[in-house]
């Protein structure tokens, strides 16, 4: 009897532990951060709100000219009306756009040019030497982007952190040892950044 009690006892101690000392939470590494919310795995950049894309319809000149994507996402034509842009590739664009004019030509030769990547904007904080919001023009890793903003600065630095939108919309950190980047760890070497990235050094 006194041998069961000891055992339910234990059990019982046991139990509690497993509810009251929660392990520690595991740090997720830029490897599991998620992508494509900028560039498709081709590289292809994703058009967003803010962005400026050039539109020419050779059967249609007066679709022809700048236009910029406005916040809900849609660019305005003549003929057309509301064209959404968010989201969408220069290629899928331009399919797009070529459905809507067939009613109206019957070969439709569109060419569409992102002109200006105003949405591709990404934060640096912390240890760099030139911290601030910076406006991107072409795809860029984190190597390169740090290099943009001016370099690591000092010498006791442990952690590079991404914090990003997941494609749920929570944001996460991320996190890599600055040995790493310095090291030039393929990994890191080729991380590209998306559009929002907040990148801290500490």
């Amino acid at each position: 009897m006194n041998h069961l009690i000891r055992l339910s006892a234990l059990l019982l101690f046991l139990n509690a532990c497993s509810h009251t000392t929660p392990s520690p939470a595991a740090k997720l590494d830029l490897s599991s951060a998620s992508k494509g919310k900028t560039f498709t795995d081709w590289g292809e950049y994703i058009i967003d709100a803010g962005d400026v894309v050039n539109i020419i319809v050779e059967e249609l000149p007066k679709l022809n000219g700048i236009q910029k994507v406005s916040p809900s996402g849609y660019i305005s034509l003549p003929t057309l009306g509301m064209v959404r842009a968010k989201g969408l590739t220069e290629m899928q664009l331009r399919e797009s756009m070529i459905l809507k004019l067939k009613p109206h030509t019957k070969i439709p030769r569109v060419s569409i040019i992102v002109a200006q990547m105003n949405s591709y904007v990404v934060y640096f904080e912390g240890k760099i030497s030139k911290p601030g919001t910076y406006k991107l023009e072409s795809r860029i890793t984190i190597q390169q982007g740090i290099a943009l903003a001016g370099g690591l600065k000092g010498e006791q630095l442990s952690r590079i952190i991404v914090v990003r939108d997941t494609a749920e919309g929570v944001r996460k950190r991320f996190e890599t040892d600055v040995k790493g980047l310095r090291d030039g760890l393929p990994m890191l070497d080729n991380f590209v950044l998306e559009r929002g990235d907040l990148i801290i050094v500490d």
